[in-house]
């Protein structure tokens, strides 16, 4: 019997659909398959690239460090025993460097020993009592938060009194010096700074302005300091040339300590110390004013406040003194 062109096709047809309803479920199984292999394989690639990103900032970072230290070091060896009054503007700018890539490094300088030491090491007993009041009558002043801000983590234990703060001038005098005595050595402390920073002298005779004795005298001279070794660096990258539209591109700060840094014998400066501190500073490309200390002084009642960047430059301090 010949069977009817429609019935010897139906059969066919329906095991041909049964296989691609078979096969279809294996096609999505694989494209899901695929599909996660890929999104593991970017997770990976990507987890490499932040890593390698990070590698790279750090290598950045400290042969940036290397490069400054070094371009500072040229400079410090350039000045031989010339005063740092000298060298340093009103804005605390040293010098400029142009690295050849579009870019101009513009170094500037402070003083950052006007603050109050938290450190404890090396520091003998009598003189963490010391410090230890002063903390406490600054927080008494100023509140526990706000002390922060005239505090510092590194450095010497003296106090510069040419860029320290007035609470922190009054809470170091309070502490050392007689109550009856101790406003008055403040105020004669302060009518000086109307003149520009104070010197060794200057200090002596305000103190005896104020009928300070002779302990008290003592440790006002070991807490103050007129020639800070504590120094702040902030160097700003700007472009330059073509590139000079580019405004700020950066700002570094670093810390470090200039002590005993010339070799009289040889006029060669030894071995510097290293920074106490590097941090990248988040800036505004659209600045165009030099930078300010980080603990600049901003009170209307000081002399010293609008006086340039706030009198922190015109210190009295050699070179390696």
């Amino acid at each position: 019997m010949i069977t009817p062109p429609d019935q010897r096709t139906a059969a066919p047809v329906g095991r041909r659909g049964s296989r691609r309803g078979f096969v279809l479920p294996i096609v999505i199984l694989l494209m899901l398959v695929v599909s996660a292999v890929a999104a593991v394989m970017l997770a990976r690639g990507d987890a490499q690239t932040r890593t390698v990103a990070r590698q790279l900032e750090s290598y950045q970072a400290y042969h940036g460090v290397r490069g400054l230290r070094e371009t500072i070091d040229a400079w410090m060896d350039g000045q031989q025993a010339r005063s740092l009054e000298d060298v340093i503007d009103e804005n605390g700018f040293v010098f400029s460097v142009l690295p050849g890539d579009g870019t101009r490094l513009d170094v500037y300088l402070f003083d950052a020993q006007g603050t109050l030491t938290t450190a404890e090491s090396g520091i003998n007993a009598n003189t963490l009592l010391t410090l230890q009041a002063i903390h406490n009558d600054l927080v008494s002043r100023v509140g526990p938060d706000r002390a922060e801000d005239y505090e510092r983590s590194v450095g010497p234990w003296p106090i510069s009194v040419n860029t320290a703060a007035r609470p922190l001038i009054e809470s170091v005098v309070a502490s050392i010096v007689a109550s009856e005595r101790a406003d008055q050595l403040s105020d004669e402390i302060f009518q000086r700074f109307a003149d520009g920073p104070i010197d060794r002298e200057e200090l002596s005779a305000a103190m005896s302005a104020a009928g300070v004795d002779a302990s008290e005298r003592a440790a006002i001279n070991q807490t103050f300091t007129v020639q800070p070794t504590l120094w702040e660096f902030v160097v700003d990258v700007r472009g330059a040339g073509a590139n000079a539209s580019a405004g700020l591109l950066g700002r570094f700060r670093a810390v470090t300590i200039f002590r005993n840094t010339l070799n009289v014998s040889t006029s060669q400066y030894e071995q510097p110390a290293p920074f106490l501190s590097w941090e990248s500073e988040a800036v505004d490309q659209r600045e165009n004013g030099p930078p300010r200390p980080r603990n600049e002084i901003n009170d209307r009642d000081d002399p010293r406040t609008g006086n340039g960047a706030s009198g922190r430059n015109r210190v009295r301090s050699e070179v390696g003194a």
